[in-house]
């Protein structure tokens, strides 16, 4: 039996629930990677802080998808020191169904939150068990 009065046991089960919510978001993931549709799109805007050196913390990415309509997505650069400026052409993968759920179609903008959210749950898992 779980003793939830434990922050150790907490802390196992909340860990062990986020990983395996990420494996579950995964499987999702993977059937939009193999369904997508990949285009060009061009970045329309951005946004540079400006203690942040001239790297945008996110961008406006514009592009059309297969139906013709004009589709408008914005994605967060926050952790990935990428420079991307006005008018540059980038390769996205969005899905046909939902044109306003695309990404930059590079591994680091697909699978950043799975491996944030699973890094955060092994270490919740980690410090259940060894924490005492």
């Amino acid at each position: 039996m779980i003793d939830i009065s434990d922050p150790g046991h907490v802390s196992i089960l909340l860990g062990t629930l986020i990983i395996l919510g990420v494996i579950y978001y995964s499987f999702d993931k993977l059937s939009f990677i193999r369904n997508g549709i990949i285009t060009k799109g061009i970045v329309i805007d951005r946004f540079v802080p400006k203690s942040s050196e001239n790297y945008p913390l996110s961008i406006k990415i514009q592009f059309t998808s297969s139906e013709g309509k004009e589709i408008v997505f914005v994605e967060q650069l926050g952790l990935k020191p990428t420079n991307y400026y006005k008018s540059d052409e980038v390769e996205i993968i969005y899905d046909k169904n939902h044109p306003t759920t695309a990404y930059i179609n590079k591994i680091i903008f697909i699978w950043s939150l799975e491996v944030i959210l699973f890094l955060a749950g092994s270490g919740m898992v980690f410090i259940g068990v060894y924490g005492k």
